[in-house]
């Protein structure tokens, strides 16, 4: 008898399922280390300017770092991420790299923009190193997503792990173009873990530990990116209910003030740790480095959208203004219309909250995200995962919720697409997109009992068969890869404009048929 077999099952289970694991995260790091040569856009040179920032510089001036060297690519991000850059270039790791010459100086050196407005030149080595920091923060993302695919159904959920480490949009973003989105999201992901497992396990003092940590980690978030921000307002009214309640006093909410100490403390202190070193140890003023501070992260001043328009209402917005003169919208503006938008995720929040519903509080969370990327000020079109990613633990699984997962995904994605612009690229998207949708309409097919057309029609309002988003999203797709720029002549534009606008229509009517459905409680079953 094999020492498997003469383990407890459980044990068992674990390790075969962590081997699986393993072997999964060696193929696609394998596959991410191929890409190393790949294009790489400006973000890459902006987070190793960072990275030379906070080498170099002192503490304070970090955020005055344009003084000091011409460029454009000033610190814009939350203190946070300020001192993550500094942690990945002031280590014993980087000391000995430089030291043996496998990494050059230059790589860690403030330098000024090339003036033909190209790429910095940079070496191999410093390729390498950039793009191995980011396949080490995605370490935490496989952590996070192991972690919320142990809660999000009574046993481990491989649709939803592997729907979260194989999406080839976070593929296309991390490790070509050149961010650290998955990092973060790992964090996130984390902390939706500790609000689910707080609702699954009987022990009252172990729910409100989990709680904690779940502000804690959102915290922590928050000053990495602002873009997390957007969920304040529905982390706050969560844990107001769920945490801040004395449930000695009844089911009904009796609010418990020392909860609530507790938790605006931690949260506080959690949002002051990355602050204060910046605010004691510069030369500048306190309130004029809480402006400088401001200023950076939030430069209205870049206007209404994106240079490639998210597929959002703004996007419908900018095609009307291309016509007819349309009034401009002001930041207060779209903040108002913002938290008109989430406040239907506010109630179902508070109810979730309530009733301990992880999937009222994963729908509501998606909700919101949603409304963020919808009607924010200069959204980016990789803010999407914001949507997909609780939406991924809320409907990858389920029949009666797939339909909405897939379209949503399929068109949040495709916005990513001209993010690559390259043809070497091309081959890239075309196979990890493709095999994403599939594989898991596929599992959708061979894993749920088809209904009646009668049925289905009835329970899936407005609903559009997988084969007419694969040919729309197919002739966006020509649209965008396969015809030359050129032979859109004067309207060279026309192609990204029309795929903000599909991108658009396809995830507004997702998510209005999604609305429709909480709303006449057919979709919470």
């Amino acid at each position: 008898m094999s020492a498997a077999l003469s383990l407890p099952p459980i044990i068992s289970d674990r390790r075969k399922r962590l081997r699986i694991i393993f072997w999964v995260f060696l193929i696609c790091t394998s596959c991410k280390v191929l890409l190393f040569p790949s294009y790489r856009s400006t973000d890459f040179d902006v987070h190793r300017h960072w990275k030379a920032v906070t080498r170099h510089l002192p503490v304070g001036e970090w955020y005055w770092d344009d003084q000091y060297v011409d460029t454009r690519h000033t610190l814009d991000y939350p203190p946070g991420f300020a001192w993550l850059e500094y942690a990945w270039t002031n280590n014993y790791v980087v000391s000995a790299l430089l030291k043996h010459g496998w990494v050059d100086e230059d790589c860690f050196a403030l330098l000024s923009d090339s003036r033909d407005g190209l790429l910095q030149p940079v070496t191999n080595s410093c390729i390498a190193f950039m793009r191995s920091t980011v396949i080490v923060g995605d370490m935490i993302f496989w952590v996070g997503a192991y972690a919320v695919a142990h809660v999000v159904e009574s046993t481990f959920s491989w649709p939803t792990f592997l729907g979260l480490v194989l999406y080839p949009g976070l593929l296309w973003l991390d490790h070509v173009h050149f961010q650290y989105n998955a990092l973060m999201i790992g964090v996130w992901l984390l902390s939706i873990a500790a609000l689910l497992r707080a609702n699954i396990t009987d022990r009252e003092h172990i729910a409100s530990y989990s709680l904690l940590g779940a502000a804690f980690l959102y915290s922590l978030l928050s000053t990495m990116k602002h873009l997390y921000l957007m969920f304040a307002p529905w982390y706050t009214i969560y844990l107001l209910r769920r945490y801040c309640h004395n449930p000695g006093k009844g089911p009904s909410f009796v609010f418990s003030f020392p909860k609530f100490i507790i938790l605006g403390s931690m949260t506080v202190t959690t949002l002051s740790i990355p602050l204060i070193p910046m605010t004691t140890l510069s030369v500048h003023p306190v309130k004029k480095m809480m402006q400088q501070l401001h200023l950076r992260l939030f430069p209205f001043g870049r206007g209404l959208v994106h240079d490639y328009w998210a597929g959002n209402l703004w996007a419908f917005y900018a095609a009307a203004s291309r016509i007819v003169q349309l009034p401009e919208v002001t930041p207060k503006q779209t903040a108002i219309l913002l938290l008109l938008c989430q406040s239907p995720s506010y109630w179902y929040c508070w109810k979730a909250a309530a009733t301990r519903d992880n999937s009222l509080l994963l729908l509501s969370m998606s909700l919101c995200g949603a409304a963020s990327f919808f009607v924010s000020y200069h959204v980016h079109e990789k803010a999407i995962l914001n949507v997909l990613v609780p939406l991924t633990l809320w409907g990858v699984q389920k029949f009666d919720r797939f339909d909405f997962w897939w379209e949503c995904t399929a068109w949040g994605t495709m916005g990513l697409v001209p993010l690559l612009y390259e043809p070497r690229e091309l081959l890239l998207k075309g196979i990890t997109f493709t095999c994403y949708l599939c594989a898991f309409y596929g599992y959708h097919k061979t894993h749920h009992q088809p209904v009646p057309f009668y049925t289905r029609y009835r329970k899936m309002m407005m609903y559009v068969p997988y084969r007419f988003h694969g040919f729309l999203l197919a002739a966006v797709w020509i649209m965008v890869d396969l015809i030359p720029i050129r032979a859109f002549g004067r309207f060279e534009f026309a192609p990204l404009a029309l795929t903000s606008l599909f991108c658009a229509f396809g995830l507004t009517i997702a998510f209005i048929r999604l609305l429709y459905f909480i709303v006449t409680d057919k979709v919470i079953l």
